[in-house]
């Protein structure tokens, strides 16, 4: 066991039999954030992510922590109230996790240090190696800002009339609307994300598209070969199991930001999907001829 830890450590982490795994102190923050300390002379060991798989530097892990986190006060918060009659009432006040408020009040990081840190800038996000930690950071990118500060080009705007279905919240009942769908193709400088090293510039595309039930903007990048146009560019974001498509056994599709629900003929036998057959992009032609509704 961890000496002095009152905090849960996932199984496996530390063996308990070693004795490395006697001498330290993890402290949970912000749910998958831990720091590290040796029990005796309590200078930090580790700072990680989840698992020793994922250990970050510690300007790193501050910057994650930064913009994975609500507020100062919140990282001090339990996700339980303080008091055990207010459990399930979700506006009742939260308990303090008195174990970050020692581990910050020990690392001297008070309010005014911690509105010091700098979020990541988007080429260190891009550059975590945890896949799982770089979607959670990118969680708080503006990514209108950041396409902004990279620079763009837009190279194609495509209006469609379609038809969609609703579900009006007075009535119960789906409806049909019909309305002009706007997409914009945009050529985004990527130079600054990758890295790269050449003196070339280094492209990246991506369509920018607007939600139907709150009107806000949203960016899918694409992959370049299907960047000829703005409706080839959205379609292709959508990729359906090839010998189901071209048989004609889809019927209708709906879209939930990047997940897609199909609806297949009443004859189809539901065993023949495979997670791991050959998947293809739809073509503009497909992919508004099956599209009934998107959110």
């Amino acid at each position: 066991m961890l000496q002095n830890c009152n905090v849960y450590i996932p199984q496996g982490w530390l063996e308990s039999d070693t004795e490395e795994g006697k001498n330290l102190d993890a402290i949970q923050v912000n749910d998958d954030f831990y720091v590290v300390l040796d029990v005796e002379t309590r200078k930090v060991q580790n700072y990680l992510y989840k698992s020793w798989e994922n250990e970050l530097s510690e300007e790193i892990f501050w910057k994650c922590l930064k913009m994975t986190t609500d507020s100062y006060n919140s990282l001090f918060k339990c996700p339980f109230p303080a008091k055990e009659e207010d459990l399930g009432d979700d506006s009742a006040p939260r308990a303090v996790n008195t174990s970050v408020v020692n581990l910050f009040k020990h690392l001297g990081v008070d309010d005014a240090k911690w509105n010091k840190i700098r979020r990541l800038t988007y080429k260190e996000a891009f550059a975590i190696d945890s896949s799982e930690l770089r979607m959670k950071v990118f969680a708080g990118v503006n990514v209108a800002e950041m396409i902004n500060e990279l620079g763009y080009e837009k190279i194609d705007v495509k209006g469609k009339p379609v038809k969609r279905l609703f579900y009006n919240e007075v009535t119960g009942q789906e409806e049909s609307r019909e309305y002009d769908a706007i997409y914009e193709l945009l050529r985004v400088k990527i130079s600054d994300l990758i890295g790269d090293e050449a003196q070339e510039e280094v492209y990246g595309h991506v369509v920018k598209c607007w939600c139907t039930s709150t009107n806000e903007e949203h960016y899918l990048w694409v992959e370049d070969q299907f960047a000829t146009d703005a409706l080839t560019a959205i379609s292709s974001t959508c990729r359906l199991q090839k010998d189901v498509l071209e048989e004609g056994s889809i019927i209708e599709l709906r879209r939930q930001g990047d997940t897609f629900y199909p609806k297949y003929t009443d004859d189809f036998d539901m065993k023949r999907l495979d997670p791991n057959a050959e998947t293809v992009p739809l073509t503009a032609d497909q992919y508004f001829s099956l599209l009934t509704a998107e959110t």
